[in-house]
């Protein structure tokens, strides 16, 4: 693989859309998929490609024809030479330590979509099955929906199609929110599939339906109540799969999951100034992967322009992702650039993750790892933290937070009361001003540190955690004050107090532009307590393969 704009650390890999593999990456590239588990016939494998900061770098697609036989073998994907991947809008980069908030420019209203037909549209025989069917705003919903005849809406073919079964929507303002009840399978989901290179802007989808996936889409609506957010899933929505969305400019929350959804994938997905957080994800067994968000806003009303009818929110806060349900898991997530200094934020508590349990179900068996969070200010006026979990609304049972990268922030994890188990292993904080790890009542052994480093962390003063009572358990976990001044208090002696981390680069004084990767002679390196639930490292390595280090990255 030549073509690549930076060298790629990790691969996402697909099945006719549908994620079937994470894994690291080194050349030659390639990844296993067992035919046999598919249907005969065409069948889309693709690959996206990632750097060690989790932005793509590279994606590809093959096309492969299957006949299984009685006694099929897996078939393994061949290697994909992938195309650079165009950047479809520009990303503002974290800013190390800025002195003050950029100031807040109101976007330009969007184009007036392209009228639709005034007269009623004819009835459509059902698609037969199999097909791939077409969506323009020059279409119409009386048309056949082929390519030379394609629909008007998006709304006609969400009410149309049928398991396995695809629209690509041209590109195009189309003005209209997207209700979607009807449902595919597990197997053969429904694809809405933007075409390659299009932007198709619209305000949104409400999804109920099961076996959907809805990719590529450029979403923003300033309405309020659920039509303000920008996918909202709910109902018994399952096994649905949102992907490589661009959502921004919200009254509401950028995607939010009701209690009643399960098997929920949300994928690759770039959330920009949306209300409260970019992902509020509740439900059973969601995959929550390799998002990036920022800009959130807790009072985007304060803005005026666009966001001038927007409601305010009681309690409003400004955070990456929201978690609540029961097996969830969020992975390879970048959150970066929330502001707490701008008119729309003017005094947020801004979390990278939070809950505050529920009354549906107790909160409980949640995987958070491989996440990037890093705030443009370290203040101790400002409430910029790494995660904030306490069981206001119901019970928290068990949390695992594991090989994250965290820094530029003013405090690390708030423990506060009902949460049953707190699993903080192998993560990396960076320069965090008071205490990375903060118990607000007696905790029991049921909570465990380990493998942790902690850099720059309590000025030299603070402790990396704070244990008003009780007996955690903290093993092998480092604490490193810049240039080797002296460590605060801690809650117990480690083997690795004081030992320099050795980061093959320790970047800028807030952590900005570091390499956590442990360079070689580091003593860190293959000293850590063995944990056979942490498999690999931040970047997707193997850990038993060569030792277990402490930190994110070996």
């Amino acid at each position: 693989m030549t073509s690549e704009q930076s060298p790629i650390s990790w691969m996402n890999a697909f099945a006719d859309q549908r994620w079937f593999v994470s894994d690291g990456a080194s050349q030659p590239y390639w990844v296993r998929w067992d035919s046999t588990k598919v249907a005969n016939g065409a069948h889309q494998l693709s690959v996206i490609g990632y750097n060690n900061a989790n932005q793509v770098v590279s994606q590809s697609a093959v096309l492969v024809w299957v006949s299984n036989g009685t006694t099929s073998s897996p078939t393994p994907v061949p290697t994909i030479k992938p195309t650079p991947v165009p950047t479809q809008a520009p990303t503002p980069a974290p800013t190390a330590a800025p002195t003050a908030a950029p100031p807040i420019s109101t976007p330009a209203p969007t184009a007036a979509p392209t009228s639709a037909p005034s007269s009623a549209p004819t009835a459509t025989p059902a698609p037969a099955a199999g097909t791939t069917f077409y969506v323009s705003p020059n279409g119409s919903d009386s048309a056949s929906g082929s390519s030379g005849a394609p629909w008007r809406t998006i709304q006609k073919a969400a009410d149309i199609l049928n398991a396995g079964q695809s629209a690509i929507i041209a590109a195009g303002n189309y003005g209209e929110r997207v209700n979607i009840t009807r449902s595919g399978t597990q197997a053969s989901p429904i694809t809405l599939q933007v075409a390659n290179g299009a932007t198709a802007q619209l305000l949104g989808f409400n999804l109920t339906g099961t076996g959907w996936v809805i990719s590529g889409f450029d979403i923003s609506t300033q309405t309020n109540g659920t039509d303000g957010l920008g996918i909202y899933v709910s109902g018994n929505a399952s096994y649905d799969t949102i992907q490589t969305n661009y959502i921004h400019e919200l009254c509401h929350e950028g995607i939010f999951m009701d209690s009643g959804v399960s098997h929920i994938t949300v994928l690759n997905n770039r959330i920009y100034r949306a209300e409260m957080s970019g992902v509020q994800a509740d439900g059973t067994y969601d995959l929550i992967q390799g998002n990036e968000v920022w800009g959130t806003q807790q009072y985007p009303s304060y803005a005026g322009g666009i966001y001038s009818g927007c409601t305010i929110a009681g309690g409003a806060d400004a955070d990456a992702f929201r978690f609540f349900g029961q097996h969830n898991t969020f992975r390879s997530n970048y959150a970066h650039d929330i502001y707490t200094s701008q008119p729309t934020n003017p005094n947020p508590h801004t979390d990278c993750f939070q809950t505050w349990g529920s009354t549906a179900m107790q909160v409980d068996q949640i995987l958070i790892e491989r996440n990037t969070c890093r705030w443009p200010v370290a203040s101790s006026s400002v409430d910029a933290e790494t995660a904030m979990i306490e069981g206001v609304d119901g019970l928290i049972g068990t949390v695992t937070i594991q090989n994250n990268q965290l820094s530029n922030m003013r405090q690390g994890i708030d423990v506060g009361h009902n949460v049953g188990a707190l699993k903080i292993y192998n993560n990396t904080w960076d320069h965090v001003l008071q205490e990375a790890i903060i118990f607000m009542d007696m905790r029991s052994p049921a909570d465990e540190v380990i493998n942790n480093i902690f850099y720059d962390v309590g000025g030299g003063g603070d402790a990396y955690a704070s244990v008003p009572s009780g007996s955690p358990v903290f093993q092998a976990n480092d604490f490193y004050m810049s240039g080797g001044a002296s460590v605060g208090t801690y809650p117990t002696v480690e083997p690795f107090m004081s030992v320099a981390p050795g980061f093959v680069n320790y970047g800028d004084a807030t952590g900005g532009g570091a390499d956590f990767h442990l360079a070689g002679g580091s003593g860190l390196l293959g000293s850590g307590l063995v944990l056979p639930q942490v498999t690999n490292d931040f970047y997707g390595a193997s850990r038993a393969a060569s030792g277990f280090s402490v930190g994110s990255a070996k």
